[in-house]
């Protein structure tokens, strides 16, 4: 099974102000694809969550639309800063963000999620210690709590409306640069 790739990029914590190098965390969409736990070749993951995503908030995207936004990731790796981008361009604002499992599903809303074995899924919600994910962009799939904090990586891309969780850093883009991203200090008023 292939790891996912992390891309040196420097960024801080907004909240511990400690130096993390994170969001190049990939997902391979070319020859050299990564592969799921089951070892199926998934080429897509990444924009597929992120469709599940946007349709899950009635974000209504044509389709000419989502080739133009996605035509561009093309044959290379997709990060969660790519992610942003795509989002961004259908009118979906995403925040990236490094959050425990506990944290993630207190908050119950709907997520693109990094597995650690370099594979994006959607996270629906939690009930009773079962996580419901949407993955390939359709899949239904639940899982114990257990088994999700065993392939979570920690990142993911919320909406960004709901901001700021407390005692998490957030990874927030003003400009994307390939897998590089820039990181903005929390503020007072929300």
């Amino acid at each position: 099974m292939r790891q996912a790739r992390s891309v040196p990029s420097e960024v801080i914590c907004a909240t511990a102000g400690t130096w993390v190098c994170v969001l190049a965390l990939v997902c391979q969409t070319g020859p050299s694809t990564a592969e799921s736990r089951s070892g199926a070749v998934e080429r897509t993951c990444g924009p597929r969550a992120l469709r599940a995503l946007a349709e899950l908030l009635d974000v209504s995207v044509p389709p000419q639309d989502w080739m133009a936004a996605t035509g561009k990731l093309g044959q290379h790796e997709v990060s969660l800063a790519d992610l942003v981008e795509v989002g961004r361009e259908i009118g979906l604002h995403l925040t990236g963000w490094r959050l425990t499992v506990d944290e993630l599903l207190q908050r119950n809303a709907p997520a693109v999620v990094h597995h650690s074995y370099g594979h994006f899924s959607t996270y629906l919600d939690c009930i009773n210690d079962s996580v419901r994910l949407l993955d390939g962009g359709g899949d239904l799939q639940v899982v114990s709590r257990d088994e999700f904090r065993e392939t979570f990586s920690g990142y993911c891309l919320l909406p960004t409306p709901d901001r700021h969780p407390s005692h998490a850093c957030a990874l927030l883009f003003d400009e994307v640069d390939y897998d590089a991203g820039t990181l903005e200090e929390p503020t007072a008023a929300h």
